[in-house]
């Protein structure tokens, strides 16, 4: 195949149209019409491509992400490096240099956006960048528990074990205070005729209720100051907690069931 015929251009470019080897051959001819000629052979190696994936685009705080690192084409073995930032910053902070490992975990610290690249390099040098986005969000229900649970680790108390049956009956009072903010039902019974629904068998139990705060935190922060919540909060003597929560209108309605089950 012809590139060039006889011309005095002395810098000739080829783009060879697949990935296999090549013979090249240059001709020079200089003026009385003799002709020289050198050969050579050069390989095309398959486009490094970078197939890596990530396991979820959502998690849930104090879950962790994994990067999966995967390769074709290029030349030799492969190598991985994984970075990540806060979508709102500017800097990379590094989860793995150049490994051969291929696959990372990374565990957020913060509820908020991510942005997550993952290099590979193979053995010529050339690199391949890929870019991908997550989003930490918070499980209210777990977090208010974890939140509790700090709170009785601070003062030396037992850590409060999650109870389903707890949990339904939190999640039935915090649509029941939508109707009526209080620790009476909407029946006028005791909030604790709950527990007999949903057939928890218990020796004592407290309630908080709350309304209006947006965050896990924020709800926290607010029992935590006033001295009857934070009681319910420190009781030694509380084994389980369920917790509920429930949205009307853009607005949180949380509630904290605590119980010495039997």
């Amino acid at each position: 195949m012809t590139k060039q015929k006889f011309i005095e251009n002395s810098k000739v470019v080829i783009k060879p149209a697949k990935e296999t080897e090549y013979d090249l051959c240059v001709k020079v001819r200089d003026s009385s019409g003799k002709i020289v000629k050198k050969y050579f052979t050069f390989k095309v190696n398959p486009e490094l491509k970078n197939n890596s994936v990530i396991s979820k685009t959502t998690v849930v705080y104090g879950e962790s992400l994994k990067v999966y690192g995967r390769a074709e084409g290029g030349v030799g073995k492969y190598m991985y490096a994984v970075y990540y930032k806060k979508a709102s910053d500017e800097s990379w902070t590094t989860k793995q240099s150049y490994s051969r490992n291929t696959v990372v975990s990374i565990k957020p610290a913060k509820a908020v956006n991510y942005n997550v690249c993952v290099k590979i390099q193979d053995e010529q040098g050339t690199v391949v960048k890929k870019y991908f986005d997550f989003t930490v969000k918070v499980d209210n229900v777990k977090e208010v528990i974890r939140l509790t649970n700090e709170e009785r680790q601070k003062v030396g108390v037992g850590l409060l074990t999650q109870d389903a049956d707890l949990t339904a009956a939190a999640n039935k009072r915090a649509e029941e205070i939508v109707e009526s903010f209080s620790h009476t039902r909407p029946d006028g019974t005791s909030c604790f005729t709950v527990l007999d629904d949903y057939n928890v068998r218990y020796w004592s139990a407290g309630e908080n209720i709350a309304y209006g705060y947006g965050t896990p935190a924020s709800v926290m922060n607010s029992w935590m100051n006033s001295e009857g919540h934070r009681e319910n909060i420190l009781d030694s003597y509380f084994s389980h907690i369920g917790v509920g929560c429930y949205e009307k209108n853009g607005r949180k309605y949380w509630v904290q069931i605590f119980a010495k089950l039997r």
